[in-house]
């Protein structure tokens, strides 16, 4: 209708009358998200760990501070200094906390 010069709509109007007949959130559903809602406590000890690598600045260089965290007590169950971090890295400190603490 805009070529043949018969109409023409601004697009704020256009919004103004969708959203006034409810056809904008049809087709544009939110999905639901749990973010920011909390973390459940643990019950007990050990239940369940955080992991945790945090960058330290030791005289210009850029070690790794790898940290397994209790969640119920947060209590540190094990904690190593690295000098590079990969993977491999992460899975042996947690097989070492499980060592530590069976």
């Amino acid at each position: 209708m805009l070529d043949e010069d018969i109409v023409a709509v601004s697009p704020s109007s256009v919004y103004r009358i969708l959203k006034s007949e409810g056809m904008l959130n049809s087709w544009n559903t939110a999905k639901t998200s749990k973010k920011g809602s909390g973390f459940n406590q643990p019950g007990f000890p050990h239940q369940h760990w955080h992991v945790d690598i945090k960058y330290i600045n030791f005289r210009g260089t850029f070690l790794f501070l790898i940290s397994v965290m209790d969640g119920y007590s947060r209590y540190i169950v094990y904690h190593e200094i690295r000098t590079q971090m990969s993977e491999y890295d992460v899975q042996l400190r947690i097989q070492r906390a499980r060592e530590k603490i069976p």
